[in-house]
C-alpha cells in the first residue's frame, strides 16, 4: 500500500555488504542501511491485508522475472515494529558477525529533561543500550575523553547538559559520519529559577516561556523549547513563518515576549503528543493582540476544524474564548474586552467549564463529560497579529490553591491581573495590661509570611519573619505585616502589651466597686486601677494618662474602662486589662 525506496550508494555487484532494515507499521514504512535512516513514508492505506502465495526469497513477488542477483548472508523477519533499541542491537550483532559498519549508538537518557525548575537539580543519566556515558556540562561537546557519569551531577545554575554513550559494538568517536555527533548526542537545558517555586508542577504538560529563549531581538524563532520537562517543543522550520523575539515589553515589567503575525502567518507547531492528549485540563496563557478582527488561536489543540480540543483563542480584539470540542458539539465560553495584556486561563473539570480572565471569573457553563480521542498536533498563533509572553498546560482543572500559586506566579512576574490585598495579621491577645509573661500566637492567610517588629516601628518585608509564638515579659508594642507573592502586603496590625508588677486593691467595696476604682493615691484625678490599666504610675502625680476623661462602667462583674474616644479597656478581677477598639 506504499512504496519506500532509496538508492543505496555504491550498490553494484561489487560493493560491499550492505545491511537492509525495513521497519513497516500501518502508520509508517522505514528503511535503514547501514543502521541509518534513508528514506521513510506513510501508507496510502492503514492495515495490511494477507495473501496466502507462499514468500520467495530472492524472486520478485508473483514469481514474474527479475530474480535477484547477488549474495545473502541472513535474514532475520519479526512479527513486531521493533524499538529503536532492539534495532540497534540487531544492527550490532550483524555489523560485528560479517565486518560492516558499526551502527550509532542511541542517545542515553538525561533526567531530567530541558525544563525550568525552582531548585537545584540532581542530573542523572540512563543508558540506552549499557554503553559507558561521557557528559559536559562547560557548552562543549562531550568527546570518549570526556567524564564518566558514574553518579548524579548537582546543577545549580543555568547549565546545559550534553552526554553521549559508548559501547563496543558500536560506531566509535569520533564518527565518520558527518551528523552522527548532533544525532547522538543527548542535550538537556536546565533553567534554575527560584521565582517559580509558588508555580504548582504537578500535572504540567507544556511550558512555554519567551524568557527562556536567548536570542537578539527580532531575532526568528524557529524551536521554542518546552519548560515543563516534557519534550513538547513547539517548531517552525519556514524561516518566512518563524515568529520574532521581542527582548523587552515594557508593558509586561519589560520581560521578552514571542510576536506573531498574520501575514505571512507566523505561527509553532507542537507535533502529536500522548500527553497533551487531554479530557480534563487546564489552558493559561499571557498575550496581547495588536490587530485583527477574527478568530485567532492563542493556543489550540485538536483538527483543523476544532470538533475535537482544547484552546484559547481571540474572537477579534475585545473578546477572549475558551473552547472545549468534542465530536463537534462545541462548548465556548466568552469575555468582553480584556486590557491590551491578559491574563486568560481556560479551566474544564468534566462537568463545568470556566475561563478567567485576569484573576476573576469571567463566565461558566455546565458541560458534560467530553472524551477525547483525537491525535492532532497542536499549533501556537494560528492567524494571531500579537504577543505571547507565557503558555501552560496541566492534564486537569486545578484546584483553587493551584489556580491562585498560577496568578500569583504570573502577575508577580508580568503585573497582569488584579492584585488582592492580604487580611491584617491576627494576634492571640489583646492589647492591654498584663500581670504576667504572656505568649503570642500571631495569624495570616495561608502561604503568607508575617514579619514583625517589637519596637514599635512598622514592619517592612526584611523585618523579621514569625515562625514560632513570642514571649512578652516586658511592655512593648508588637506590629506585624503579611506579605505574600501576587498580593498586595496587608496593613499593619498593632498590639500594645503593657507588663506590670504593680498591685491594685480589687477587694469590692459595699457598692461592688473594686476599690482601686475609688482610690487615687497620687491625687492627679485618676483612679488608681484606671492608671495601672494604661501603664502609668498610681503612687506618682507626675505619672498620669494623657486624657483624663476615663470613666468606669460595671458588666458582669467585669469592668469597662473608656476614654469617649475609640478604644475601650477591660479589666477583670485579677487584675488584667485588655483593649479593643469601640464598635
Amino acid at each position: 500500500y506504499s512504496k519506500t525506496t532509496s538508492t543505496l550508494t555504491g550498490a553494484t555487484k561489487d560493493s560491499a555488504y550492505k545491511s537492509v532494515a525495513v521497519i513497516a507499521s500501518p502508520a509508517l514504512h522505514q528503511l535503514y542501511a547501514d543502521g541509518v535512516l534513508v528514506d521513510e513514508s506513510v501508507p496510502s492505506v492503514h492495515g495490511f491485508v494477507h495473501g496466502t502465495t507462499a514468500a520467495r526469497i530472492g524472486l520478485r513477488g508473483g514469481g514474474d522475472g527479475y530474480p535477484f542477483k547477488g549474495e545473502i548472508a541472513e535474514i532475520l523477519f519479526f512479527d513486531k515494529v521493533l524499538t529503536g533499541v532492539e534495532r540497534v542491537k540487531i544492527d550490532s550483532y550483524i555489523a560485528q558477525n560479517y565486518a560492516l559498519p558499526l551502527p550509532l549508538p542511541l542517545k542515553p537518557k538525561i533526567i531530567p529533561e530541558t525544563g525550568t525548575y525552582a531548585e537545584a537539580q540532581t542530573v542523572r543519566f540512563e543508558p540506552t543500550v549499557g554503553g559507558a556515558i561521557h557528559y559536559s556540562v562547560d557548552g562543549n561537546a562531550p568527546t570518549e575523553l570526556s567524564p564518566v557519569a558514574s553518579e548524579g551531577v548537582l546543577v545549580e545554575n543555568n547549565t546545559t547538559v550534553q552526554a553521549i554513550e559508548l559501547k563496543a559494538g558500536f560506531a566509535s568517536y569520533p564518527y565518520t559520519n558527518p551528523n552522527a555527533a548532533e544525532e547522538m548526542t543527548a542535550v538537556s537545558k536546565i533553567i534554575i529559577d527560584p521565582s517559580t517555586i509558588g508555580l504548582p508542577r504537578q500535572g504540567l504538560k507544556l511550558w512555554l516561556r519567551a524568557d527562556s529563549l536567548s536570542l537578539p531581538n527580532d531575532a526568528p524563532i524557529e524551536l521554542w523549547e518546552d519548560q515543563s520537562g516534557n519534550l513538547n517543543h513547539a517548531v517552525q522550520e519556514n524561516i518566512t513563518l518563524m515568529p520574532k523575539f521581542i527582548a523587552a515589553s515594557p508593558q509586561l515589567r519589560n520581560k521578552p515576549t514571542v510576536l506573531f503575525t498574520h501575514s505571512p502567518n507566523s505561527s509553532f507547531v507542537i507535533p502529536k503528543s500522548a500527553s497533551l492528549k487531554l479530557n480534563h485540563s487546564t489552558v493559561i496563557a499571557v498575550s496581547k493582540r495588536l490587530s485583527g478582527s477574527f478568530v485567532a488561536n492563542i493556543i489550540a489543540k485538536g483538527n483543523p476544524e476544532g470538533a475535537k480540543g482544547y484552546m484559547l483563542r481571540m474572537l477579534n480584539m475585545t473578546s477572549v474564548q475558551s473552547v472545549i470540542n468534542s465530536y463537534g458539539a462545541a462548548a465556548t465560553i466568552a469575555a468582553a474586552t480584556p486590557p491590551e495584556y491578559n491574563l486568560a486561563m481556560g479551566r474544564y473539570d468534566g462537568a463545568t467549564q470556566e475561563l478567567w480572565l485576569n484573576g476573576a471569573l469571567a463566565y461558566t457553563r455546565d458541560q458534560a463529560n467530553v472524551i477525547n480521542d483525537y491525535d492532532y498536533d497542536a499549533n501556537i498563533g494560528m492567524s494571531f497579529h500579537g504577543e505571547i509572553a507565557e503558555i501552560l498546560i496541566y492534564d486537569h482543572a486545578l484546584g483553587e490553591a493551584e489556580r491562585r500559586g498560577v496568578h500569583d506566579y504570573l502577575y508577580q512576574k508580568y503585573g497582569v491581573g488584579p492584585i488582592a490585598t492580604l487580611e491584617a495579621p491576627s494576634f492571640s491577645l489583646l492589647s492591654g495590661t498584663y500581670r504576667t509573661p504572656q505568649s503570642l500566637t500571631i495569624a495570616a492567610q495561608a502561604d503568607s509570611t508575617i514579619h514583625y517588629t517589637t519596637d514599635g516601628s512598622d514592619p517592612t518585608a526584611v523585618s523579621a519573619i514569625y515562625s514560632i509564638p513570642l514571649t512578652l515579659s516586658a511592655s512593648t508594642t508588637v506590629k506585624a505585616l503579611a506579605v505574600r507573592l501576587g498580593h498586595a502586603d496587608s496593613i499593619v496590625s498593632e498590639l500594645r502589651f503593657t507588663y506590670s508588677t504593680k498591685s491594685v486593691n480589687n477587694s469590692p467595696a459595699d457598692d461592688g466597686t473594686p476599690v482601686g476604682y475609688q482610690t487615687d493615691t497620687d491625687g492627679d484625678g485618676i483612679q488608681d486601677a484606671i492608671e495601672v490599666a494604661l501603664g502609668t504610675d498610681p503612687d506618682d502625680p507626675g505619672s498620669k494618662p494623657a486624657d483624663g476623661r476615663l470613666r468606669v462602667y460595671s458588666y458582669d462583674k467585669l469592668y469597662r474602662l473608656t476614654d469617649d474616644g475609640d478604644r475601650s479597656y477591660t479589666y477583670d478581677r485579677e487584675g488584667n486589662i485588655t483593649s479593643a477598639p469601640n464598635p
